[in-house]
Order: structure tokens, then sequence, then C-alpha cells
């Protein structure tokens, strides 16, 4: 272990997760339900105008984590967290596109973080170089969400993936996938779950479940079939009533801080853009 690193302590005040919209609709992933626990609370501590580094330990109390999940701060929940860490550390995320924005058809095979420490009650992670600029440092095309309420509460590993997308269509309300397309983004190999019965009762369901009760999303689910079999789920999805807060009538101000708290930035716009659009809503950002 490299003391000489810094460590970057845990800020109950930062709760917002940024990841590029390569990472989120054109990755391959496999984690489970803890180790998603574990990035997702990690990308929420890069303290407000910095840039997400790769020689720092972003430190987790596993105390924290367990709230934030609703489970007991027990030793078998850090005997768990330690041993995603440990899986996850030698686990590959694989990324078709890069995130300039370029149609370079390039495959990226990586690790999300390089290595971790724990002892003391916390977890601490360093992320991997290669995968720095699909989680931060973003001037265009990211999608960001809060990490508030009881979203680490989801036990479906597939609902985490699923929540990202949702995030990223945001404001389409619908979206068509093809069923192969969905299985490449949720990791599952073509030999896991052939028939769509096993995988709508294992995967689709259970991810839409969790989201239902543990995200500000609602989701429904359809499905289009082409000779008899699945091959586009046709998701529907919408905030959940104060999902999202406006106000209407007098002028309101606000700082930069509170739109990233309320969610009030959209997915894909710059920060000029967002202004923009919020200053004819009566909202000014000052």
């Amino acid at each position: 272990m490299d003391d000489s690193l810094e460590k970057i302590k845990y800020n109950s005040d930062l709760h917002l997760v940024t990841k590029s919209n390569a990472l989120i609709e054109k990755a391959r992933m496999k984690f489970s339900a803890m180790q998603q626990r574990i990035i997702h609370t990690a990308l929420t501590q890069i303290p407000k105008g910095t840039e997400l580094k790769s020689d720092v330990f972003y430190q987790i109390p596993l105390s924290v984590m367990a709230d934030l999940a609703g489970q007991e701060a027990s030793g078998t929940f850090y005997k768990r967290s330690v041993s995603a860490a440990r899986t996850l550390r030698t686990s590959t995320m694989v990324i078709k596109t890069y995130p300039d924005g370029s149609n370079r058809e390039k495959t990226l095979e990586c690790s999300i973080i390089q290595s971790f420490e724990y002892g003391n009650g916390e977890l601490g992670v360093r992320f991997n170089e290669d995968a720095i600029p699909y989680l931060s440092g973003l001037k265009n095309s990211f999608t960001q969400y809060s990490l508030s309420g009881d979203l680490l509460h989801m036990d479906s590993a597939y609902a985490y993936r699923l929540h990202d997308l949702i995030a990223r269509w945001g404001d389409l309300g619908t979206k068509e996938l093809a069923i192969d397309d969905f299985r490449w983004m949720m990791g599952i190999d073509d030999d896991k779950y052939p028939r769509f019965s096993n995988f709508r009762t294992r995967v689709i369901d259970p991810a839409i479940k969790d989201i239902n009760e543990h995200s500000q999303y609602l989701v429904k689910v359809g499905y289009r079939r082409a000779h008899r079999r699945v091959v586009t789920l046709q998701f529907a999805f919408k905030l959940k009533s104060g999902g999202h807060k406006e106000e209407h009538g007098k002028i309101r101000y606000v700082s930069r801080n509170d739109v990233e708290k309320e969610g009030l930035a959209r997915s894909g716009e710059s920060w000029e853009q967002c202004i923009s659009r919020l200053k004819k809503s009566r909202i000014v950002v000052r």
C-alpha cells in the first residue's frame, strides 16, 4: 500500500454521479449490486471544480455505504464489500466507442478501478486512468444524476445498469432497444437465460421492480415480436410525482450548487445551454 498517495475523505454533501453517454450506451459490464454501490458511492466524491484522478484513493466509510444501501453495517457487510472490491479490480468492462464523440470503430477493455485499500471500517478505491475519461472531466455528452434517496437499496445488479440508461434517455419518455443489445450491455452471455421467460424473470422484472421502488422513475416495458420471438424491448418511463421540482411564477434565484443538487441540468447540454433554458423558466443562476 502506497501511503504517499492522496486520500480524499468521504463528504456526505456530495451526491452527484457523472458518467459519459458512451459508457452508458456503448459499454458491456457485468458488476454485482455491491460492486455498483462501491462505484456509485466513490463517484460522488469528486470535489466540486476538480477532476477525477487516478493517483487518489477515494475513501468510503462502509457504515455510510451500508446506510445508503439500507443494510446493517455488520462484519458480514464489511467482508462482502471487500470481496466485491477485490473482484471489481480484476473485472473488465468493454466500451465500443471513445468519449471524444468520434466514429472510430475501436474497442477499449479495462477495469474501472486499478487498486483499493481497506481497514478501520473504510474502503478506498483508485480509478483506472483509462476509465477516467468516461467518468469525469466531460465537456459534452454526459449524464448526471443524484445518489440521494434510496437508490443504493436496489439489489438487482441489472437495475443499476438499466437505471443509467433511463437517466440517459431522460426526456424521451419511451425507448426501444433490441434485446440482443440489451443482453450485451448487461454483460449476459448468449448461453445464459436462453429462454425468454427465464430472462424476463431473472433480469427484466427484478430490475424494473427495483427501479420503480427505489429510484425517482416509474418504468414499464413492452415487447415487440418477430416470428414469435421477442426481438425488441419497449421501455416507457417518467419521473415520479415530486421527482423533479420546478417553480413557476416569480423569478427564482439558484446557485450552481442548487442546479447540481436538484438535478436541473439535462443530459448532453452545456452549462451555458442549461443557464439559458432555466432562464426561460424564470430560474436565474447566479
